[in-house]
């Protein structure tokens, strides 16, 4: 393993001294002077990869990789955590995670204490049916090892071609040898658009984010299921953005001849002002909350800028991210592209977006845990206690979970209020790939937005 280690770090120190080179050798050739300089400096990187691939000691990065590193290096040197270049593959993985359609097993991974791991399950997805659960370690995926694997890599080896079998082999909590489960891959369709009653006069609409079809999946959702209601809750809690075009085609549904967001940039070719279209089919006095939250940001900020601007809905819960640039893709022949900053956004009033975020009109803070709950929260994982119970009881047998854990906390003489621990239950439940679109027990933002509802639709 030491080798193995050693190896790829020298593989990646010798990408970074190609980066720094590249991005030396492409400033100087970009100084103004003589076009000399710019024949010296390909030559010099054309000497420099001779000298690598003739007497480097072990196999060195291919000559794509080489120059795939340096065109990242390139973009990472602006400073802008927005622009980025991406490879064919990358190019393709970004479009599908706005498509919300793919082949594969229907779990989220991250990458805990370096080995790829389930975090959380998708709602009747493939590994879920399968018995695959949230902790367990990918140790391999059709017999090749995940050891010292990325995540984008070992997450596109477990995707494919739906009706394929992936066989995955895990490490699982106090399991005492891995074992192989074999899943059919099956098309995932992630649905972003989530909807349902509240109340007689209150309809709840949940955004996850502006991918392919979002302004027409709420269109179908406020022509159907929310038509008759006096009042709307539009959540964008946890809404990353995606599309602009999807964020004006929605807000098109309730402006009629407004200016709804511009952008500029230093290039005025990419400078634009977006109007409504009299496209409007939502009453004016439909009451609206829309919920906000540190995560939300992007295409979900200039909704949520333009509805407040215009007072066309009541702003309810934290600060958003602010992230309100534009990026341009720029493609190129080999199939890879450039995301690359080319403006910002302004709001109606002109408000800039960017590193400031949104100010809710009434501010509300998520359920927190006490500090010393999290300590014991930290030691049921530890101990892989909430890991266990969930594995022989089921996530969704809430009232079991609930006094197993209490009893054994009890044993264990350790601290958590019974609010506190059935809120647990629920977050780990939603972990695990059940199926919940609102707790009004535990969701005080959902509450205080129903609170200014039923206040507006008084009066």
């Amino acid at each position: 393993i030491g080798e193995k280690m050693n190896r790829k770090t020298e593989r990646m120190m010798w990408l970074t001294i190609i980066i720094i080179l590249f991005l030396v050798i492409f400033y100087l050739s970009m100084t103004p002077g003589n076009a000399a300089s710019t024949v010296s400096s390909n030559s010099l990187l054309k000497q420099l990869q001779t000298v690598i691939e003739e007497n480097y000691y072990i196999e060195p990065p291919s000559v794509d990789e080489l120059y795939v590193g340096a065109a990242k290096g390139m973009v990472s040197s602006l400073g802008d955590p927005f622009s980025a270049y991406a490879t064919k593959k990358e190019l393709e993985d970004r479009r599908n995670s706005l498509s919300h359609s793919f082949g594969g097993i229907g779990a989220y991974i991250g990458i805990e204490e370096n080995i790829p791991t389930i975090i959380r399950l998708i709602p009747d997805s493939p590994a879920k049916k399968s018995g695959i659960l949230p902790g367990d370690m990918i140790l391999e995926v059709d017999g090749k090892t995940t050891e010292g694997l990325d995540l984008d890599t070992v997450t596109s080896m477990i995707k494919g071609e739906p009706g394929t079998v992936v066989n995955i082999k895990i490490k699982r909590y106090n399991s005492k040898e891995p074992f192989i489960i074999s899943i059919k891959r099956e098309i995932i369709r992630v649905q972003v658009v989530k909807s349902g009653k509240l109340t007689d006069k209150i309809y709840y609409i949940k955004i996850s984010d502006f991918g392919d079809d979002t302004a027409s999946n709420v269109k179908n959702i406020l022509t159907d299921g929310a038509i008759g209601y006096k009042s709307l809750i539009i959540d964008l809690r946890g809404n990353p953005g995606g599309y602009l075009d999807e964020a004006i085609n929605l807000l098109q549904y309730f402006f009629t001849d407004k200016m709804l967001v511009y952008t500029k940039g230093r290039n005025k070719q990419f400078n634009e002002t977006y109007y409504a279209k009299n496209n409007q089919f939502v009453s004016d006095n439909v009451k609206i909350v829309v919920l906000v939250d540190e995560n939300s940001a992007s295409a979900a900020e200039i909704f949520t800028a333009v509805m407040k601007d215009y007072n066309r809905a009541t702003i309810v819960g934290q600060k958003t991210f602010g992230k309100g640039v534009v990026q341009q893709i720029f493609p190129f022949k080999d199939g890879s592209a450039l995301f690359l900053t080319i403006s910002q956004y302004f709001s109606p009033n002109g408000y800039v977006i960017q590193g400031k975020g949104i100010e809710p009109d009434i501010n509300v803070k998520p359920y927190q845990y006490s500090d010393d709950e999290l300590a014991t929260i930290a030691i049921l994982q530890k101990k892989g206690v909430l890991y266990q119970f969930i594995q022989k009881y089921g996530a969704n047998n809430t009232d079991i979970l609930f006094n197993k854990i209490k009893q054994y906390m009890k044993t264990q003489k350790l601290q958590l209020s019974d609010q506190s621990l059935r809120y647990l239950i629920y977050q780990l439940s939603e972990y695990y790939g059940e199926e919940v679109l609102f707790n009004l027990e535990f969701d005080y933002m959902l509450q205080k937005a129903i609170d200014v509802l039923n206040e507006k639709n008084s009066q």
